[in-house]
Formats: C-alpha cells, sequence, structure tokens
C-alpha cells in the first residue's frame, strides 16, 4: 500500500513540473468553457462542458450585449432556473428545473414588470392550471 502511494506521489510530482500530456483516457473528463462573440465584438454565448456534456452556467446574449438568458446544467441537464430577459434587462420569463424536469412555478412577465401567467410544476407535472393577468394586474379567466 506504501508503494502504491508513493508511485501516485511521484507520478504527481513529475506531472505537475514537466509538459506531461493528459492521457486520451482522461481528456473526456476534463472541464471546458466555450465562449463564441458576435461579429461587432458583444458576446455571442458562454457555456461549460464537463465530460463533453453541458455543465455549469450557460449565458446569451443578443447581438446589442444584453443579457438574453441565463441558465444552469448539471451533468447535460437543465438543473437550477432558466431566466430569459428583454433587451432592456427586465426579466420576460422563469422556471426552475430539478435535472430535466420543471419544478417549481414558472413565471411569464410583462415589460412594465407584472406577472403575465405562472403554473406550477413538480418534476416534470403540471400540478396547476396556467393562470393569467392582463397588462395592468387583472386575472383573465
Amino acid at each position: 500500500m506504501k508503494l502504491l502511494l508513493l508511485n501516485i506521489y511521484i507520478f504527481l510530482i513529475i506531472t505537475s513540473c514537466t509538459n506531461f500530456k493528459t492521457p486520451k483516457i482522461f481528456k473526456k473528463f476534463t472541464r471546458k468553457k466555450s465562449i463564441e462573440y458576435y461579429d461587432n465584438g458583444c458576446k455571442k454565448y458562454r457555456v461549460s462542458f464537463f465530460n463533453n456534456k453541458f455543465d455549469g452556467p450557460m449565458l446569451k446574449w443578443d447581438e446589442d450585449c444584453n443579457l438574453a438568458s441565463e441558465a444552469n446544467y448539471e451533468n447535460g441537464k437543465l438543473h437550477g432556473y432558466w431566466r430569459d430577459y428583454y433587451p432592456d434587462g427586465m426579466l420576460m420569463h422563469s422556471v426552475k428545473y430539478f435535472y430535466g424536469q420543471k419544478n417549481g412555478y414558472e413565471r411569464w412577465y410583462y415589460r412594465n414588470g407584472k406577472l403575465k401567467s405562472e403554473q406550477l410544476y413538480e418534476f416534470g407535472i403540471e400540478k396547476t392550471l396556467m393562470r393569467s393577468w392582463n397588462k395592468d394586474g387583472v386575472i383573465l379567466k
């Protein structure tokens, strides 16, 4: 056992002090980030990968450099909030995911910030009917 630990320790020292290349078997387990830009220099999107799957925050911008949406992935599945924004930065849409399934309220908003509609989900299953409001906040039937 001591010999195994000594070999691992020596391997770690050698690989950290040299131009050692990561073996192919471990390359798919590396974390990567991808960023793409519009022709005008504004970011288009930024996304993270782990094990060749979406993992971490995903951000998208419009051509005027305004944040358009943000989401979080874990092991290739939506996990956490997904939010979309109007060009002026106001929240347009929000929904929470739990490993790829809607879990919580999905809400849409008018440009004036008032609630447009909402519906409750529990692990991908609709738990309530969608409720809707007009721009003045009056509930619609």
